[in-house]
């Protein structure tokens, strides 16, 4: 986990939108219920749930961003903040 909040923070800090629940991952047992492996791998419930769950937010926070993107005037930006500093 501390990898993915690492990477998730770099992508951020860097100008990408990481929407909430962007990852999903599998370390051993995951989640309540039988092991990912016991359940028969692409069959386990909170792993899957998880996988749609992310998938759902991403596609969310990209149409988004498609009809409405940030702003990119960082000169006039930077200008303001110029002013806002004397």
């Amino acid at each position: 986990m501390k990898a993915i909040s690492s990477i998730c923070f770099d992508l951020s800090a860097h100008g990408f939108t990481v929407p909430v629940n962007a990852m999903t991952y599998y370390v051993g047992k995951a989640g309540p219920g039988p092991s990912y492996i016991e359940a028969g791998v692409d069959k386990h419930e909170f792993t899957n749930n998880m996988m749609l769950l992310m998938v759902h937010d991403l596609v969310h926070a990209a149409k988004i961003l498609k009809q409405n993107p940030y702003p990119t005037n960082v000169k006039g930006l930077k200008e303001r903040a110029g002013k806002m500093s004397k």
